[in-house]
């Protein structure tokens, strides 16, 4: 089976869970859209990752500003290159742009499935409204669609009753080995991870940690990750800096597994999601969460097996978890490791996963003209 499959950096992390484990079953072509900024992999990166497990690269650089009309020339060129290469099954990771859903039209429609990694956009959504145009243009062409979570495909089927969905996890987000640490003080940490956008909810948990503070000092909450206004939105709400660890900015791949594997708890407290990367990669690490009692999260944590719930933007009852966790840490802790690696390992296994989108890819090939 030839398989055309198109990204964009900002969801690599994604591709890198499954194309591996695919590439001895598909003959795949991996082309990836290189924004400027927002990216989880370099190209060098996606490259060297693909010559390892026989797959071939392409990259296509978004050189332009997403309103700059020359964009059309590099997305006619994505487009012109699936057709030249005439493959089974095109996969696209949605790319809601209106001059890319239009120019997606000239491909073979019966060949195509859209993962949409939003079936709703999250809220304050940068160029919400262009990509809402987008996104219908895409949804009058395409009959099939890919999800990856059941809270998703539950919304899916409400908003779309009359296309074709599938619904499939995320894959385990792997950074490599990560040597297991003991906290230098035998306090537990905390880890924020992963751009700081309006929907994440980092100012629930700041004002959490707030309270949390002015009665105990047996924890350290590092926050890791890229924000565009930290020294004026997030930076005056802390309240006691010898709990804080910052690492505002980009955060590379290579430290990504030295900061799970120096965890206890990964903090997820979002307003909305539809799934969360931060999540897998935690998961893959063995490390419990503790995440906000939206939809996602209800499917994807389970309570007191691979984590805690809480009210969504409820600083106290936040708290009251953090309270919790620092309270039964020594007794409960190792079980909850425990739990949580036998929870990942039967639920979101790479294999698993991997055979899901082959069986996906199978029935789309079948409808070849």
């Amino acid at each position: 089976m030839k398989l055309y499959y198109l990204s964009t950096a900002s969801f690599s992390q994604v591709d890198v869970g499954v194309l591996d484990l695919l590439a001895g079953k598909c003959d795949i072509h991996y082309s990836v859209v290189i924004q400027n900024k927002n990216t989880n992999f370099t190209s060098e990166e996606l490259q060297d990752y693909c010559a390892r497990n026989g797959v071939a690269y392409q990259a296509f650089l978004l050189k332009y500003r997403f309103r700059d009309i020359r964009i059309a020339s590099i997305f006619y060129s994505i487009i012109r290159d699936i057709r030249e290469k005439n493959p089974d099954v095109i996969y696209i990771a949605s790319f809601d742009h209106p001059i890319f859903a239009l120019l997606s039209g000239l491909l073979d429609r019966k060949k195509v499935i859209i993962g949409l990694h939003d079936v709703e956009y999250h809220s304050n959504f940068p160029n919400a409204k262009m990509l809402g145009i987008g996104r219908k243009i895409v949804m009058s062409l395409f009959q099939t669609f890919q999800v990856f979570s059941k809270s998703q495909e539950r919304l899916f089927r409400r908003l779309y009753p009359s296309k074709k969905v599938y619904a499939i996890p995320l894959p385990l987000s792997d950074y490599g080995d990560g040597q297991r640490t003991a906290a230098r003080d035998g306090g537990v940490r905390f880890l924020f991870f992963g751009n700081i956008l309006p929907y994440k909810g980092l100012d629930v948990l700041l004002n959490a940690v707030n309270g949390l503070s002015k009665t105990r000092r047996d924890f350290t909450l590092t926050i890791a990750g890229r924000c565009d206004d930290w020294s004026a939105q997030y930076e005056p709400m802390i309240g006691d800096d010898s709990v804080i660890e910052k690492k505002i900015g980009f955060i590379g791949n290579d430290e990504v597994a030295p900061l799970f594997s120096g965890t206890d708890y990964l903090v997820l407290p979002y307003r909305d999601a539809t799934q969360s990367g931060p999540l897998m990669i935690s998961y893959n690490y063995g490390v419990p969460v503790i995440a906000s009692r939206i939809d996602s999260f209800v499917d994807q944590v389970e309570e007191g097996i691979s984590g805690y719930l809480f009210e969504p933007e409820s600083p106290g009852d936040l708290q009251r978890i953090l309270e919790r966790v620092l309270t039964d840490h020594g007794d409960r802790y190792l079980k909850l490791s425990e739990t949580t690696r036998k929870f990942v390992s039967d639920t979101y296994s790479r294999e698993r996963i991997a055979s899901r989108y082959l069986s996906m890819f199978n029935e789309i090939s079948k409808r070849k003209s």
